[in-house]
């Protein structure tokens, strides 16, 4: 095509796009992103994935003193998903190691039981809550992220019905999104110590989580969690942590318990 031909038609159709970009407030461009997430977390039951994680106990200065790798498959009991364990430092589970998971299998089984109702609950308001619950501020778009936002908790009193939405009210962070709303990444960043009273957890002192997804199927599924944390544990332990988590080898929901074998995941 004639380059003078381009160049018109680019001035003749940019006020269109333009104008159309305008059109999308703030409040509408993250409604399409929250929209989209939940839309997809729903999606996520029609497949399963295996699941690398890797937990490391941590000195003060980062030095690591203990470290584990297990591998977990997942699976479905009725029409509840479900994370079996099936491997443990590259071998196979040993007996002990099987019978703990058959009593942690039990106890899932019990608590959704026990819990359903309430659990579909949380999972509903997950995304619906966030708009609420932090400012955004738009930044400029980044290499493969068109929607860039930045968030810190709101200036006024946050429900705290629970510990999560307690440590969620005290977090800023960063989001990032595709042009077409898609949520790609989060990550969020503890703003000060949180306390909790009485109970084993006592004060979390530091906090970063950094959630990204990938695309299966028109699914945004996850793809990695790494979360660190410094908490005061029964008031006088101290407890260094971090866990990443790395979702890798997809596969539809099958009829039967029967998945594929796992591959390695990508190192980072």
């Amino acid at each position: 095509m004639n380059k003078a031909v381009v160049a018109l038609s680019f001035l003749l159709f940019a006020p269109l796009f333009i104008s159309a970009e305008e059109e999308l407030t703030q409040e509408m461009i993250l409604k399409r992103i929250f929209d989209k997430a939940e839309h997809s977390e729903k999606g996520i039951d029609q497949f399963g994935f295996f699941q690398e994680n890797i937990r490391r106990e941590l000195e003060e200065d980062g030095t690591i003193t203990e470290e584990e790798k297990r591998v977990y498959r997942t699976t479905w009991i009725g029409d509840q998903r479900y994370a079996e364990l099936i491997e443990v430092n590259g071998r196979g589970l040993t007996e002990k190691e099987k019978k703990e998971e058959r009593k942690r299998k039990q106890k899932f089984l019990n608590d959704v039981k026990d819990k359903r109702k309430e659990l579909r609950k949380e999972v509903a308001i997950a995304w619906k809550e966030v708009y609420d619950r932090y400012d955004f501020e738009r930044l400029p778009a980044e290499p493969g992220a068109f929607y860039v936002y930045s968030f810190l908790p709101k200036n006024k009193t946050l429900p705290e019905r629970n510990r999560t939405e307690k440590v969620l009210n005290h977090v800023d962070g960063k989001l990032w999104s595709d042009e077409n709303f898609n949520l790609l990444r989060v990550r969020a960043t503890l703003r000060e110590s949180v306390r909790f009273g009485l109970g084993v957890l006592a004060k979390l002192d530091k906090l970063v989580l950094d959630y990204e997804l990938q695309e299966h199927e028109n699914v945004w599924l996850p793809a990695s969690i790494y979360l660190k944390f410094d908490a005061r544990v029964a008031l006088v332990h101290r407890k260094r942590q971090e866990t990443l988590n790395r979702f890798y080898d997809i596969f539809p929901r099958p009829d039967s318990t029967r998945a594929p074998a796992p591959t390695s995941p990508t190192q980072p």
